[in-house]
């Protein structure tokens, strides 16, 4: 499907592999036609934030809505020193599978569900929602190494089962025009490193 969209729109370069994405929808008993409209319609509304430059922004940007939504754990995890770049790793992993490199496949579909329905600013809500989940163990981690790793790998309970996941999130109020706001200020940000 990843490829067939390629041909399709060979103007719009996915930087990273989607065949996650792809996956998900042909495991659901979709026909292969159905299943890559569904895809299809999917990358178009996500195709700008998955590219480089958008999970470079998203890595500034998710530190300070985490910062809003848990101080606590926000400072914990910059003290570690798990800074834009851990923030960038973790993101390049997440983002382009919609979380499936990481969570258990029910939380996964739950997930895919919801983006379908609320669109791209539910990328941000889920990372969110992940990291307040799993604030135990990420305050518990003794370094940055340590919390990508818990990150990149949760075990399958009830931290990040769908449920608890999607309570979480539901409480997670983020607006396109603020999150908008902070991506532009990041841009400019990463913009003004490059000529320094």
């Amino acid at each position: 499907m990843s490829h067939v969209y390629a041909c399709r729109h060979p103007k719009t370069s996915l930087a990273f592999d989607t065949t996650w994405i792809a996956a998900i929808f042909a495991s659901q008993a979709f026909d292969t036609e159905q299943a890559y409209w569904l895809y299809e319609s999917l990358m178009d509304r996500l195709a700008g934030d998955l590219k480089p430059i958008a999970i470079r922004v998203t890595s500034v940007v998710l530190p300070q809505l985490l910062a809003q939504q848990d101080q606590q754990l926000h400072a914990d995890l910059s003290r570690k020193g798990f800074d834009s770049a851990s923030y960038g790793a973790l993101l390049v992993s997440w983002l382009p599978s919609i979380f499936a490199s990481a969570l258990p496949f029910p939380t996964v579909l739950r997930l895919m569900d919801l983006l379908i329905l609320e669109g791209p600013l539910l990328l941000l809500r889920a990372a969110l929602a992940i990291l307040l989940v799993m604030s135990k163990r990420l305050i518990s981690a003794e370094s940055k190494e340590d919390i990508l790793r818990l990150l990149l790998q949760p075990s399958a309970d009830e931290l990040v089962s769908p449920e608890s996941l999607v309570k979480v999130m539901a409480k997670i109020s983020l607006s396109d025009k603020v999150v908008e706001g902070l991506k532009t200020k990041a841009l400019a940000s990463l913009a003004n490193q490059r000529r320094n």
